[in-house]
């Protein structure tokens, strides 16, 4: 194929006509030279006609006579490319698009690729697979294709009842060496078509795995004992009498096929049979560790064995307990001699069971009374009676073997990097959260202390006298380091968990009887705070020191690590808030003279914890600067200023960069919590900034990103002092908005935002020139995120200028309307993800500007009305998730906000003709026979309908409503409630438009079922009267 030209010569019926043209331009896909040509073409062939290309695509995979031609590889891919979908719309749209085909297309289709499933290629056997798990995942759960999972089973199962007698007659010919010369070749034939049929399995077991990972789990309820059985018995049999490699990559497709399975078969979990059958399986392999000479023997089983294993703790955990001590004792042996690719694996089964037993513990305490204010994290957690305390048992020898891998770190080590020693890590933390006992806090606290300032091989009882020798003495300061570091953040994790509920079981009042197994916990937790806070105040000093001295680049990075861990968690012990502080003073400006030298020291790491350490002190000591506007914390923390602005300008690349993000976080929190004092400091700093950005206008992207953020924060804490910098701000500004960098234009759309509020409202330069700009924004249609920073802009400016402003108005809200017409396009098309969002934020934004320029808005209204129409018209998807449906509801909202301004609007305007309270000419069907309704009381009405529909189908709000839709809708509506009756001053007439008289109308069901009546009734006489009227 030649260029454009060639591309036009072909259709969809010229290759239905010329098959071999038709696989040409599949190979031509993987042609460097005519690749985009034939993509081009083959996008083209489903513009024409989708239907046929499909059927195309599933005869080219079909066709046998092509051999191992890569054509019929690929076709599968397009096949399965045209299925399979990665978002709720786009599948929603393919599922649709498949289900027009003519019935006897789509069966043809999958008779096809079933064909191609038990092609003796392998590579069009794995495709075909791919193909037929994107069919059965549309298929299967509209219950018309079930014989899909059927056929594989049946496939699998005829193939191992194959291989029993294919088996013996290999072992048997090859230790015979008369039947091997009598019948030259036949032992090779036999091999060769043992070797097929497991390739064959094995794309079976691929698509059975797809369809695990991607059906819902009641798709798989009917097959959950026949997929058990053959996945299990029939695919994962390690005693065979014959094996080779192919039996190895048979084997690891069905244990990743059980992995995928293990969600959908509670039931059968709990039946002591399936357990025997999966346990074996998975444990197994285990146990053949890797030779020396064969490093890889059985890798992947093994990775995917203790992913099975994990996986059934997290599902299963109240059965372990029968194998715990084989868990245990298998974990341990795969710790101390397996590969370093496993080793984390194992250890993380251990922080898997760990951490639910840490989730248990606090779910089993926490009272029954209070249960519906049970953070959502716990609420799956099952109730006590399962908690096994495995950890409790396991925790001093899993320690010891912790304490080994942390003491082997390498010098060039990273937390960063996921591997034995960031596993051993967290594990050492998660088991300080989980077992309270005493013995562990003095084991580790021991262990640190006695390693803390090690500089000779002198450390722990747990390291054998063979090790000593291997073992660098600052592995010993590291690993003392580190546990200080891991215990604070276990006893952060704790604590979370516990203050976020504390307060709400205290507001109850509950019986002593029933808060008790509370109150021990929390106790127990709040004391083992104390013991540690007590401890890292006296060690403090040396962490300090050796993050800033320590003669080794790993020892100096777990410091910064420890010390921000503790500054997150023990920040309001150690910043001194009142005369009588426990805290010293001098450990206060230890710890921030060492943080500005951390900032400095030029190690990406140090300078990152120190940054994150930084926020959270200054977040810690917003109490003291409250209460005294100037003083030494205030002063100190200024200080950091320089140091975190330099970190900034160092200009780090790629992951480096991540240390700017955190030190502009870390300068936001200063700036909002520094005092008074400091406006003066700040204000120059400011203009410094604004003159740095003017000198140097080829800075990084990220350097940019981060002073804005710092000018952001800046203005809202100096307030109208912005105003001496306008100049230079005009300046930057004008530089900033050439830039293309979608996340640049975020940055300083967010900056305009904060700014707006503060710049003189009798200078309009900065807007007027900024208009183009924001005009050029708001046409970015594929950046929803921009456009609604924009309108929050447009709107912000729209309040500082009001009268100046209106000059505008032609040229903003004609793009405005039109933003919301091409989203409203969009989402009747599907692309629900990404336009729900923007839709609030126009009729916000409309909203406010009808505030805050009423002359110049009064033209717009019928255009408004139209769009909040528009919005109540919607309909939530039955794929939305939760988030989805609650932005959903968000949009009717705002449309009714937005249609109560306007309505008050017009009010006010004196018009005659008021839309909202004149007839709209929508009858509301089934409510009031024949008689149309105003505007206004229609879209309360649809909205209630819209309310009640998904809050309360049966008439009463569900608890789920209450406590995540309810909220979100229930005052907006209310509102606009009000709003309407407040200005409706007769009784009578407001109840016949309301229609309140009417039980079945939505708003009265609206009324009587939320539990706010009384509280409405103070809103004002005109309510009261409205609901005791009868």
């Amino acid at each position: 194929m030649q260029g454009q030209t060639q591309q036009q010569q072909y259709n969809l019926s010229s290759v239905v006509s010329n098959r071999g043209l038709f696989t040409t331009i599949l190979l031509n896909t993987l042609d460097i030279n005519n690749v985009n040509q034939a993509q081009a073409l083959l996008a083209s062939f489903d513009q024409e006609n989708t239907e046929q290309y499909c059927l195309l695509l599933s005869e080219e995979l079909a066709n046998e006579a092509l051999g191992a031609t890569p054509s019929r590889e690929i076709a599968g891919q397009q096949l399965k490319n045209m299925l399979s979908a990665k978002g709720d719309a786009e599948r929603k749209m393919k599922t649709e698009r498949w289900m027009m085909f003519q019935q006897g297309n789509r069966k043809q289709i999958i008779d096809n690729v079933k064909l191609a499933l038990r092609s003796t290629f392998i590579q069009t056997a794995n495709s075909a697979a791919a193909s037929l798990s994107a069919i059965g995942v549309i298929e299967i759960p509209a219950n018309i294709e079930n014989d899909i999972i059927n056929t594989l089973l049946e496939n699998i199962r005829l193939l191992n009842q194959a291989e029993e007698g294919l088996l013996p007659q290999i072992v048997s010919i090859g230790n015979d060496q008369n039947t091997q010369m009598q019948n030259p070749g036949m032992l090779e034939n036999l091999i060769k078509q043992h070797k097929l049929n497991m390739k064959l399995k094995r794309a079976s077991i691929i698509c059975l795995r797809f369809l695990c990972e991607d059906l819902p789990v009641q798709c798989l309820t009917g097959f959950q004992d026949t997929l058990l059985t053959i996945i299990v018995s029939g695919s994962l049999n390690y005693s065979k009498a014959y094996r080779d490699d192919s039996d190895d990559d048979a084997e690891v497709e069905a244990l990743r096929a059980l992995l995928s399975l293990l969600p959908a078969i509670h039931e059968r979990f709990s039946q002591p049979g399936p357990r025997q059958l999966i346990i074996p399986v998975v444990i197994n392999p285990l146990q053949a560790f890797p030779d020396p000479d064969q490093p890889d023997y059985k890798f992947s089983h093994r990775r995917y064995c203790y992913q099975c294993l994990n996986r059934i703790a997290e599902l299963y955990y109240p059965y372990l307990t029968e194998y715990a001590e084989l868990l245990f004792t298998q974990t341990l042996e795969t710790i101390q001699r397996d590969s370093s690719d496993i080793v984390p694996l194992a250890i993380e089964l251990w922080n898997v069971i760990a951490d639910f037993e840490s989730s248990l513990q606090f779910r089993n305490s926490f009272p029954k009374s209070a249960s519906e204010f049970l953070p959502v994290y716990f609420k799956d957690v099952r109730p006590s009676s399962l908690y096994q305390g495995l950890c409790e048992k396991a925790a001093d020898q899993l320690t010891n073997l912790m304490f080994t891998i942390l003491l082997t770190i390498p010098a060039d080590s990273s937390l960063d990097d996921w591997n034995e020693y960031s596993a051993a890590v967290m594990l050492v933390s998660t088991l300080y959260s989980v077992v309270h006992s005493q013995d562990l806090f003095n084991k580790l606290s021991t262990f640190a202390s006695q390693n803390l300032v090690a500089v000779s091989n002198n450390g722990s009882n747990v390291i054998t006298t063979a090790q000593l020798d291997q073992i660098p003495a600052y592995n010993y300061r590291n690993t003392a380091i580190y546990v200080i570091g891991l215990m604070v953040m276990g006893t952060r994790s704790e604590i979370k968990n516990f203050t976020d509920a504390a307060a709400v079981i205290r507001s109850m009042g509950l019986p002593k009887t029933e808060t008790e197994p509370w109150n021990a916990l929390s106790e127990n937790v709040l004391v083992r705070r104390e013991h540690l806070l007590d401890y890292v105040k006296s060690n403090l000093h040396v962490l300090l020191k050796g993050m800033l001295e320590d003669d080794t680049l790993v020892v100096r990075n777990t410091a910064a690590w420890s010390v921000q861990w503790i500054c997150s968690e023990f920040a309001d012990e150690i910043c001194p808030q009142d005369a009588l502080s426990r805290t010293p003073q001098p450990l206060w400006e230890l710890l921030v003279t060492s943080l500005r030298d951390g900032l400095l020291s030029g190690n990406v790491y140090v300078a990152r914890h120190c940054s994150a350490a930084v926020k959270n002190l200054a977040k810690s000591c917003r109490k003291e600067i409250a209460k005294k506007p100037i003083n030494f914390v205030s002063q100190m923390l200024t200080e950091l200023y320089d140091a975190l602005f330099k970190v900034i300008e160092e200009g780090w690349e790629g992951n480096a960069s991540r240390v700017a993000q955190i030190a502009t976080l870390a300068m936001e929190k200063v700036i909002q919590n520094t005092g008074a004092a400091s406006r003066q400091f700040l204000s120059q700093k400011v203009r410094a900034l604004l003159e740095y950005m003017v000198a140097n206008p080829n800075q990084s992207e990220q350097t940019i990103i981060a002073e804005l953020m710092v000018i952001r924060a800046s203005t809202l804490r100096m307030e109208y002092s912005i105003q001496s910098h306008t100049p230079l701000l005009h300046t930057v500004i004008g530089r900033l908005t050439q830039s293309q960098s979608v996340v640049l234009q975020e940055s300083l759309l967010s900056c305009l935002y904060v700014l707006a509020g503060f710049l003189n409202p009798v200078d309009t330069t900065l807007f007027e020139n900024l208009i183009p700009y924001l005009t050029i924004c708001l046409q970015s249609d594929t950046i929803p995120g921009v456009q609604n920073l924009v309108l929050e802009v447009i709107a912000m400016f729209g309040f500082l200028y009001s009268v100046r402003f209106e000059k505008f108005l032609p040229i903003l809200i004609p793009e405005i309307f039109r933003i919301f017409n091409f989203h409203a396009a969009n989402f009747a098309q599907s692309s629900f993800s990404m336009d729900r969002k923007v839709f609030p934020a126009v009729m916000d934004t409309l909203s406010d500007i009808c505030v805050s320029t009423p002359k110049g808005f009064l033209g717009y209204i019928q255009q408004s009305l139209t769009i909040t129409r528009e919005c109540l018209k919607l309909d939530i998807p039955n794929t939305a998730t939760l988030d989805e449906e609650k932005d959903v509801f968000t949009v009717f909202t705002s449309a009714l906000s937005f249609t109560s301004k306007l309505f008050s609007f017009a009010q006010k305007s004196g018009r005659a003709d008021n839309p909202f309270l004149t007839p709209s000419g929508i009858p509301l069907k089934d409510h009031v026979e024949q008689e149309e309704m105003p505007l206004f009381v229609h879209s309360l009405h649809t909205l209630a309908q819209k309310i009640m529909q998904r809050c309360a189908p049966s008439g009463e709000i569900t608890k789920e409503a209450r406590q995540f839709m309810f909220p979100l809708v229930g005052s907006d509506f209310l509102s606009a409630f009000i709003v309407l009756v407040t200005e409706i001053k007769d009784v009578e007439t407001c109840t016949h438009q309301l229609n309140l008289h009417t039980d079945s109308a939505p708003i009265a069901l609206f009324l009587n079922a939320i539990i706010l009546p009384k509280s409405l009734r103070d809103y004002s006489t005109a309510i009261r009267n409205l609901l005791s009227y009868n």
